[in-house]
C-alpha cells in the first residue's frame, strides 16, 4: 500500500486439465471436469479414469470412462487407486486427520479403514488380490514408511525401513520398489524380510510403475 492510500493488489487462479491421447483422434481428449482435475489412476484396459477435484469449488472423488461420458461423483476426499476389478476406490480425508476409506463404484457406502498407531498419508494402492492395501504413514515417533493392512481387519503391518519414499508395489504384488534414507533404490518383499538393491538404475533415474507380471520397472 501506497503513503497515498493506493493499493496495488493481485490474484493467483489455478487450474489443471487431463488429456489424453487416443488412436484415429488428431487431438487430445479432455477428460478433466471442473476447474482443477487431477488424474490418478486407471483401469487395466483403460476405459476408466479414476480422478480428483481439488479445486476451490470440489474436493471430491470421480470416475470418468474414457470415452468422455460424463463423470460420476463417487464420494469425498482425495483419490488415491482404483482396484483392479474396478470395484473399489481407495480415498483419504483431509488433514490434519487423514483418514483411509474404501469406495465402491457400485451401490454402497464407503467404509473407513482403521490403521491403529499409524497416520497415513502419501502413495497407496490396493494389491492385485483386493483384499489388502498398502499405504506410506508415519507412526508415533515420526518414522515414515511403507504398511500394509488387510481389509478384513486387524493392525497395519510395516514392510519397509523408515524414511522410505516413491513407493510402488509390483504388478504381481510381490515386492514394494522404494527409495531408502541413503538414496538407494530397493526392492521390499511384502511377505517376508527380504530386501534387494534395485541395479540398473542411471543417475537421475526414478521407477514410475512396474509392468503387470512384475518383471520389469519403467522409469
Amino acid at each position: 500500500m501506497a503513503l497515498d492510500g493506493r493499493v496495488l493488489l493481485g490474484r493467483l487462479s489455478e487450474s489443471s486439465e487431463i488429456l489424453g491421447d487416443f488412436p484415429g483422434e488428431v487431438r487430445p481428449r479432455n477428460l478433466s471436469h471442473l476447474d482443477r482435475s487431477m488424474a490418478v489412476d486407471l483401469s487395466p484396459g483403460g476405459d476408466t479414469l479414476l480422478l480428483s477435484e481439488i479445486g476451490q469449488s470440489s474436493r471430491s472423488v470421480y470416475l470418468r470412462q474414457t470415452d468422455g461420458s460424463p463423470p460420476k461423483r463417487i464420494g469425498e476426499g482425495l483419490a488415491r487407486a482404483l482396484s483392479a476389478d474396478g470395484k473399489f476406490v481407495i480415498a483419504v480425508s483431509d488433514p490434519p486427520n487423514p483418514q483411509i476409506f474404501v469406495i465402491p463404484t457400485g451401490p454402497g457406502q464407503p467404509r473407513q479403514i482403521e490403521t491403529p498407531g499409524v497416520h497415513p498419508g502419501g502413495r497407496m494402492g490396493f494389491f492385485p488380490d483386493g483384499r489388502r492395501i498398502w499405504f506410506l504413514a508415519q507412526e508415533h515417533s515420526g518414522d515414515r514408511r511403507a504398511w500394509v493392512q488387510d481389509l478384513a481387519g486387524g493392525k497395519p503391518r510395516a514392510i519397509t525401513p523408515p524414511s522410505v519414499g516413491g513407493v510402488l508395489l509390483s504388478g504381481d504384488g510381490r515386492f514394494l520398489s522404494g527409495r531408502a534414507a541413503d538414496g538407494d533404490w530397493h526392492l521390499y518383499s511384502t511377505e517376508t524380510t527380504e530386501t534387494h538393491k534395485i541395479v540398473g538404475l542411471l543417475p537421475g533415474e526414478e521407477p514410475v510403475q512396474w509392468t503387470a507380471d512384475g518383471k520389469f520397472i519403467y522409469v
